[in-house]
């Protein structure tokens, strides 16, 4: 199969990861395409039991230490057809570009894995590739597929695929999310005074959170773009009636730690203002939405110099979380695939096709030196 074929296949398995049952998906279809395809070309095939009925997949071709792990996430943000141009489940090429749910972020990349795939007879180290699930939201698919493949024997480079413009990455932040509950007592809203009204001691608590923001402002890292550990009010939802006290408020926030910052340090400051009291009797609890992920940074200068001129693009620091917080786990690891996150989680996502011609020689390039030599 075709590059282009491989990736309108992926395209049209729906596989988006939502928090939202409503809108989460599976991606059996997917794993099975993928799965059937490498056993194929001779790879041998290990399915990873995920949450919510998912799977992983790790494909190996050849035996031994070394070689080259290629690393994608199968699942992707929902969309909204209405907004896009296009089916957003059906690959569409169009002014050099290839639009489509997921083309960018990152079904492009495991299409350009699978394609490899098929080019290759098995080599003296191995040529690996792994697909994950729900990196949109938990990350639960690469945590599980992680505690499966740790200590075994390591890759001596692995490629997380996420789009880059096939730029190295040198680090990227870390992420966290929790949610915040604020309770009051309800009543009737004849008389306010019979309850305690938590929408109104939500402006208070959101004024603690900007001071937990604005303090992490100050805690500068040049090497980001944002150059600080953000925080970000993402939801706000409560009351159920226009004649009822609101008895409860539900906020959810994310923060993407530098590393001057670390994640306890976060959850810290947001307990310490989430807790203080509030006006009008109410009281306020967090917890975490997900486990939190540690920021990344690749240990090794030399590998990145050798991507680098590889890539003709210089290494650089990026404000988003990837999997490469728990893949690094598995060995020397670094995060470079194409497409431009800028053009990921909207209508009419898109792909170059110039990335694409870009990618295929680079791949085989890091075979050849990670599976071929001796």
């Amino acid at each position: 199969m075709e590059y282009v074929e491989i990736l309108s296949r992926l395209v049209a398995c729906h596989t988006a990861s939502s928090v939202d049952p409503r809108l989460n998906e599976g991606n059996r279809d997917l794993i099975g395409f993928a799965a059937d395809l490498l056993e194929l070309n001779g790879f041998m095939v290990r399915l990873v039991e995920a949450p919510d009925d998912k799977l992983c997949l790790f494909a190996r071709l050849g035996a031994g230490p070394g070689g080259l792990l290629l690393c994608g996430h199968s699942d992707t943000v929902p969309a909204d057809p209405a907004a896009w141009s296009t089916d957003p489940h059906t690959l569409t090429q169009r002014d050099g570009r290839l639009y489509g749910l997921g083309a960018c972020d990152m079904k492009g990349f495991i299409a350009a894995a699978l394609s490899l795939a098929q080019r290759v007879s098995e080599p003296p180290r191995p040529l690996s590739i792994a697909i994950t699930s729900d990196e949109e939201t938990s990350m639960a698919g690469v945590r599980a597929l992680v505690a499966e493949l740790e200590g075994a024997e390591s890759p001596s480079l692995v490629v997380v695929g996420e789009p880059t413009s096939l730029v190295p990455i040198a680090a990227h932040k870390g992420y966290l999310a929790g949610e915040i509950t604020v309770r009051g007592r309800a009543g009737h809203s004849s008389n306010p005074a019979a309850g305690a009204n938590a929408i109104l001691a939500c402006p208070g608590l959101i004024g603690r959170l900007e001071g937990v923001a604005h303090a992490l402002m100050a805690r500068r890292d040049p090497r980001f773009g944002v150059p600080y550990t953000t925080l970000n009010l993402g939801t706000i939802h409560g009351g159920d009636i226009e004649n009822r006290i609101c008895d409860e408020v539900r906020l959810t926030f994310d923060a993407r730690p530098t590393g001057v910052v670390g994640c306890d340090e976060v959850w810290e400051m947001v307990s310490m203002a989430v807790t203080a009291p509030l006006e009008g009797g109410c009281s306020a609890s967090v917890r975490p939405l997900y486990p939190d992920i540690e920021p990344f940074a690749s240990p090794d200068p030399g590998l990145l110099r050798r991507l680098e001129e590889g890539s003709g693009c210089a290494a650089r620091c990026v404000d988003y979380c990837t999997e490469a917080s728990f893949l690094k786990r598995l060995g020397p690891c670094v995060v470079m695939g194409p497409g431009d996150i800028a053009h990921a989680h909207q209508p009419d996502e898109f792909l170059p096709l110039a990335d694409v011609e870009r990618l295929m020689p680079l791949l085989e390039r890091l075979f050849g030196e990670h599976c071929m030599a001796s």
